[in-house]
């Protein structure tokens, strides 16, 4: 039987997250070696991923400010492809937004048209969603590219699919890892 003390560790840490349904599923497992947590958080939905928190940017959503955390562009498998060297219909975690609330949004991007390095006129949606895969916004733009060798472009919005959210643009810099949103 747990102590009280421990108890409410738990509870707190079940309190203070952003999605605290893997936190109330981790902390119910028992697990007895931190070497267990990788495969755990995995196996309940709730993986990591390598997130460099030094090109971390502040964008605008619809007027509020808000936190964009990339995850590298790496070949390592906790990081993502370029989206410039997308393949067509691969969804890829590009980021999470960090809202004034402490709310956590993933932003998803799939490229849609295109092969092989983008161009511009390549087309590319990016989904918002909430960590427990609700849909928050959905829109659909066409890259435009600034500078192909040092991978800076704008993704131009043409049509907003769902959500409230819109943007009028997003900029990409350093091949998609840096993502500025005007």
């Amino acid at each position: 039987m747990k102590s009280h003390e421990a108890f409410e560790l738990q509870r707190k840490a079940v309190q203070l997250t952003a999605y605290s349904k893997p936190v109330e599923e981790l902390l119910s497992l028992g697990i007895e070696n931190p070497t267990e947590l990788d495969s755990i958080t995995r196996a309940i939905g709730a993986p990591s991923f390598l997130v460099n928190l030094h090109m971390a940017t502040r964008i605008s959503l619809n007027g509020e400010s808000a936190l964009h955390l990339p995850v590298q562009v790496s070949n390592s498998e906790r990081g993502r492809p370029s989206l410039y060297y997308q393949e067509p219909n691969q969804p890829v975690l590009a980021g999470y937004i960090v809202l004034p609330n402490f709310d956590v949004w993933q932003r998803i991007v799939t490229r849609k048209t295109g092969k092989g390095k983008a161009r511009s006129g390549d087309v590319y949606e990016t989904e918002l969603r909430k960590l427990n895969g609700e849909l928050v916004a959905h829109w659909r733009g066409r890259l435009k590219i600034i500078d192909g060798d040092k991978g800076y472009g704008q993704l131009i919005t043409t049509e907003v699919l769902a959500g409230g959210v819109r943007p009028n643009k997003e900029v990409w810099i350093a091949w998609s890892f840096i993502y500025v949103k005007d």
